[in-house]
């Protein structure tokens, strides 16, 4: 839908260059009294990183493996790298180019729709919150809220450092959510499984 907002029609394209001019001055640059947050902001957008996003991606895998939860390793691992794929073809397939109406704040290249950053970081954090939350769901709620909330500051963050627009972040954000949301049916069957296998043995001793 946001696709289809973005490039068959003009729907999107006024609001799109409003909303990432809104944060900068008449210069282009970030108001006078906001240099602490353009500074933060560059630490936030580094969680959507290549670097940081492939180190706690491969964490959570290898806590999964040293738990014996092979099958739930290989699934987070799976959709972990599926969303990096999807996200990637769409990138291939739209060649949208990084806005120029405003200053980048940082460097970035490469075609701007969907945003990787958004993308990657929804489907990394919260497919690691679904999974880890697979066998205790009490901790799915907030788990699930932490998630959003550092996949959603990522996806902001594009938009305020000047290299994407909101349709980006949003269909990037969109996107990588439900590559997470359609592997949570898998993670919690994995851990349901395993779950009944536990009590085999106490069955048969009654």
């Amino acid at each position: 839908m946001v696709a289809m907002l973005t490039f068959g029609s003009e729907f999107l394209s006024g609001p799109d260059r409003g909303a990432l001019a809104y944060w900068r001055g008449t210069d282009g640059l970030p108001f006078a009294s906001r240099p602490l947050m353009t500074e933060a902001f560059r630490d936030i957008t580094a969680l959507g990183g290549v670097t940081v996003r492939l180190l706690f991606a491969a964490s959570v895998t290898a806590i999964f493996v040293a738990r014996g939860r092979r099958v739930l390793a290989a699934l987070y691992a799976a959709t972990v790298m599926g969303g990096w794929g999807i996200g990637y073809a769409f990138k291939l397939l739209f060649a949208r180019v990084r806005p120029d109406i405003v200053p980048h704040l940082m460097h970035a290249d490469g075609f701007s729709f969907p945003s990787g950053h958004a993308f990657n970081s929804a489907t990394i954090f919260i497919a690691a919150a679904l999974a880890i939350s697979a066998h205790n769901r009490g901790l799915r709620p907030i788990l699930l809220t932490l998630s959003v909330i550092i996949a959603a500051l990522v996806a902001f963050s594009r938009v305020w450092l000047g290299v994407h627009y909101p349709s980006d972040v949003v269909a990037g954000w969109l996107g990588g959510a439900a590559c997470a949301f359609m592997a949570a049916p898998f993670f919690d069957r994995t851990a349901e499984a395993t779950s009944l296998r536990g009590t085999f043995p106490a069955a048969r001793e009654r």
